[in-house]
């Protein structure tokens, strides 16, 4: 390949100037004739002949390779005289040129370099001067396109990191403005090295989230979740989650989020609530077979394990605690502690304890798990409420926390009070607390659901109302859960009153008017001026008796007299057959009487419609018996004495009008709060053996009966001709009609008797009957074992003395006490000369008619209490002449009568007490505190000074 030029030389003061763009300094005569002509001509601004010469050498055939041509157009392109500039047409002229010149023989680029002159480096330097000219004008243009452009060009160029920091943020605060999840999303898959990715990434989490979740409801975090697992913001999601599916405080929610989501932070959280939860209303030890797929149970049963110990505080210059061996469990560093702690020990699950102005909460093995600064409040006091949580009362204000350490209401609430309200199948529900003097209702977890603005919070059953100057608003449990999900309700003060009226219905009232609503708060008998009475069913619906009252007034003998008329009704009025209204209605829980026009009809609770037939006359006399009177009756006619669930009976009517069937309903007497009253009937007839009847309609008697009464065990005392006997439920005699009264049913089961102004008794456990003998009502004391046979003992007096008697009325205790006691079934615990002994009975019946101090097991007790009383132990403080001691009827004396104050310390779960005993050394100014286990052995022990003294004592 050759040249088609001559060598010439460039000074080397070459300065390429068009007019601020090129300009060429030629120095004796111009090689490369065409290039030279083409140079020459744009320094004279002859664009047109410079392009021309130009054109003309690229088409020459000889010629293939042409840097020096290129190289020219690239300094024409960049004159910015010249109308076709054109930066990236220089650039890729400029590239070509380039390209050619590596291209070119050595030999040939020496050539160039001495004609035009033509180098690598003055390749680079113009190189170099268009990408500073292409960088201006993106910058001028100032896009992220224009830099895109420059960037995918001038791929080595120097700008390129200036301008990708220039594209970034241009891109970034285009994405700002535009502020989407998708459009942060999209700046960061386009520049994933930019500086603002870390902002990007931030912004588009927070705005993924908020837009996924911006209608607030559970589907929508459910979502979220899916489509963004890796968020930050999945604990929030979860959170919510969480506060949602809990809000109704049921066992199932929460395991239920447990086993959704295993990983999260929030599972141990739900794992502690169900655990809490769950004691309340099943064997604690059940929890871990019943649910032994959840997580954390080995740390539940550790912390389970460590909530059994009993602790108990001493001082050492600060409080610490030992457990009841003795040994240290937590060591001292509290400045104060609970004042109950020094009266009873640490009763609840946590210890708490206060140190440099916090309140440190610890497990009974000393670890912390919440520590809470109280600044100058004062620790008050603990409560256990119920279902794990605890009431940290604090200088009037305090905080709600759970036993796991969590804090469900902070103190920065400034709550004063809180009250757990049960559900209709849950032992909690809703928490309901006071601010500022107004309640508000939170979830067991601490959503609010109420913000604290009423002046009361009630729940009746499904139902909850909330209390504003006297007016009353009522919404429901489901609205309030859904409250967690979706916080729309508003409250519309309408009532002025509210009662249950069953389960299922809530009576509302306004100054006059009435009105139903159902559980869904729907109006199902309409506010009008009425009373509602009861509900029934008909037809598998639901009736409801109403009562009006109309008024009229009359002039009588100028007076003004105003009658009233009340009416009955049943709505909804479209029952068929019945009159609209009625004038007298009888009701209870199993039947409804209606009367019009002299005649009744009935409704059961186990009938679909009214009877069809008619009665002259209705009787409820309780839930399990009525009767009726057929309509026009006569005398042949029967009386149907109604048993509910059961066969009516029929009762033929007394033959003359002027006599009468009497019913007596008869109810359990002496039952205990938690025990079941049965209710029976006796029907007397004239002329007709008396009827005794069960509630099951059976029948327990037919004979000339006067009166009965009904007591537990399915006995009955009855009477006949004023004598007074006992049979049982099948008729049988138990005890012979022939005392005067019998009654003052006892919790043991005795019945006392009473005859010519003398007691005796009756044992229907037992079948003993021992006549009455006796100067006041016999007591039962104990059971013992004679002979092999037990035998039962009682109290009884003679001669205004009290003695233990057996059942053949052998004397096991002499008549020679002020008072006897039950103690055990060997000894009594006696009053003689004022002063209290144990007194050994009699190891077998025999008659022992005085006091004889050779019985005397234990004497001379100025004065007792009791400490604790269970089915198979007793134990008293009692106080002699040297001090207090303890005694227990089962293991006799535990504690010496030596010390200055004796207090019984109840271990919460094994019911093994530590007694707490004092005594103060005069001599010596000290005050002797000792720990004592039930056998009376020292836990510990340790000397005070008055000061130290005063700080553990117990003022409670």
């Amino acid at each position: 390949m050759k040249l088609n030029c001559v060598t010439t030389f460039f000074s080397p003061f070459l300065t390429i100037c068009l007019r601020a763009s090129l300009s060429f300094l030629l120095l004796g005569n111009i090689g490369c004739q065409s290039t030279r002509s083409a140079l020459k001509a744009m320094q004279e601004q002859q664009w047109e002949k410079a392009q021309t010469t130009l054109e003309k050498q690229l088409a020459n055939p000889k010629d293939s390779l042409h840097a020096d041509v290129y190289y020219a157009y690239s300094l024409l392109y960049t004159d910015s005289l010249f109308t076709g500039y054109s930066v990236d047409s220089a650039y890729q002229y400029i590239l070509l040129s380039s390209q050619d010149y590596r291209n070119t023989p050595p030999k040939e680029q020496t050539k160039l370099a001495q004609a035009i002159p033509l180098t690598d480096s003055l390749l680079l330097q113009q190189k170099r001067r268009i990408d500073s000219l292409a960088f201006a004008e993106a910058k001028e243009e100032l896009t992220v396109q224009a830099y895109q452009s420059f960037l995918d060009q001038h791929t080595d160029a120097p700008q390129r990191i200036e301008a990708v920091r220039l594209r970034n943020q241009l891109a970034f605060e285009a994405t700002q403005q535009l502020d989407t999840y998708q459009a942060y999303r999209e700046f960061m898959n386009t520049y994933p090295e930019a500086e603002q990715y870390s902002q990007a990434e931030e912004r588009f989490n927070t705005l993924a989230f908020q837009a996924q979740t911006k209608t607030g409801n559970l589907a929508s975090y459910y979502q979220f979740l899916e489509a963004f697992p890796q968020s930050p913001y999945r604990l929030q999601a979860e959170q919510s989650i969480f506060s949602i599916t809990t809000a109704n405080n049921s066992l199932v929610s929460y395991a239920s989020f447990t086993r959704d989501f295993p990983q999260s932070k929030l599972a141990r959280k739900a794992v502690n609530w169900l655990y809490h939860l769950y004691q309340e209303s099943h064997p604690a030890d059940s929890f871990f077979i019943t649910l032994a797929d959840l997580p954390f149970l080995d740390s539940l049963q550790q912390a389970e394990k460590s909530e059994s110990r009993f602790l108990l505080p001493y001082l050492d210059d600060e409080f610490g605690f030992i457990d009841a061996s003795g040994q240290t469990a937590i060591a001292p560093r509290f400045t104060s502690v609970l004042p109950a702690y020094l009266c009873s020990g640490v009763q609840t699950s946590l210890v708490f304890g206060v140190n440099n102005e916090e309140l440190h909460l610890l497990t009974k093995d000393g670890k912390i798990v919440r520590s809470l600064p109280i600044e100058s409040n004062e620790l008050e006091s603990v409560q256990e409420l119920g279902g794990g949580l605890l009431w940290v009362s604090m200088g009037g204000s305090g905080v709600l926390l759970h036993a796991s350490g969590e804090v469900v209401i902070p103190l920065s609430e400034n709550v004063t009070e809180v009250e757990l309200l049960p559900g209709t199948d849950l032992p909690y529900q809703f928490i309901k607390y006071q601010a500022s003097g107004q309640w508000g209702l939170k979830t067991f977890t601490g959503t609010t659901l109420l913000s604290p603005t009423y002046d009361d919070i009630t729940e009746y059953g499904e139902f909850i109302a909330v209390e504003k100057e006297g007016k009353l608003a009522v919404t429901n449990r489901v609205t309030l859960i859904e409250q967690a999900e979706n916080p729309t309700f508003r409250a519309e003060f309408r009532y002025e009153d509210v009662a249950l009226l069953d389960q299922n219905y809530l009576l509302a009232f306004t100054s006059e008017f009435e009105t139903v609503l159902d559980t869904a708060l729907t109006e199902v008998v309409p506010l009008k001026k009425h009373t509602v009475l009861h509900r029934a069913s008909l037809n598998n619906k639901d009736i409801f008796l109403l009562r009006t009252s109309e008024e009229k007034t009359r002039v009588e003998n100028d007076s003004l007299i105003t009658e009233q008329t009340l009416r009955y009704s049943l709505y909804p009025p479209e029952n068929a057959g019945l009159p609209s209204t009625f004038s007298q209605a009888y009701y209870n829980d199993q039947w409804l009487a209606l009367k019009h026009d002299q005649q009744y009809w009935l409704l059961s609770s186990d009938s679909t419609q009214f009877s069809s037939t008619t009665y002259d006359s209705v009787k409820i006399l309780s839930e399990h018996f009525a009767f009726t009177v057929p309509k026009d009756s006569k005398p042949t006619d029967s009386v149907t004495l109604l048993i509910a669930d059961e066969q009516p009976i029929l009762i033929p009517l007394p033959k003359r009008n002027n006599e009468n069937i009497t019913f007596r309903l008869l109810r359990t007497q002496g039952v205990a709060p938690t025990g079941l009253v049965e209710e029976s009937l006796l029907v007397s007839q004239p002329e007709q053996p008396a009827l005794l009847l069960t509630q099951a309609g059976d029948t327990v008697l037919s004979a000339n009966v006067d009166r009965a009464l009904s007591y537990p065990d399915g006995i009955y005392v009855i009477e006949q001709k004023g004598k007074r006997g006992v049979i049982d439920r099948l008729g049988n005699e138990l005890v012979p009609v022939r005392y005067q009264r019998i009654g003052n049913y006892q919790p043991e089961g005795l019945l006392s008797l009473f005859n010519r102004k003398k007691f005796g008794v009756y044992h229907p456990r037992t079948g003993v009957i021992i006549e009455p003998a006796y100067e006041s009502v016999l007591k039962y004391y104990s059971v013992v074992i004679q002979d092999s046979v037990p035998t039962p003992l009682y109290i009884a007096q003679k001669d205004g003395k009290f003695g233990v008697i057996d059942a053949k009325q052998k004397l096991l205790l002499p008549f020679a006490f002020q008072a006897v006691h039950y103690w055990n079934e060997q000894t009594a615990l006696v009053q003689y000369e004022d002063q209290w002994h144990l007194y050994a009975l009699a190891e077998s019946p025999q008659r022992r008619l005085s006091f004889d101090e050779q019985n005397l097991q234990y004497n001379g007790i100025i004065e007792f209490s009791e400490l604790s009383t269970t089915a198979s132990e007793k134990l008293l403080k009692i106080y002699q002449q040297q001090g207090y001691g303890v005694l227990n009827n089962r293991q006799g004396e535990v504690l010496r009568a030596s010390f200055d104050d004796i207090r019984l310390l109840p271990h919460p779960q094994t019911q093994e007490p530590v007694y707490l005993t004092e005594k103060y050394v005069s001599e010596a100014k000290l005050h002797i505190v000792i720990y004592m286990d039930t056998q009376g052995e020292i836990i510990f022990r340790q000397a005070y000074e008055p000061d130290a003294y005063d700080q553990l004592y117990c003022d409670q």
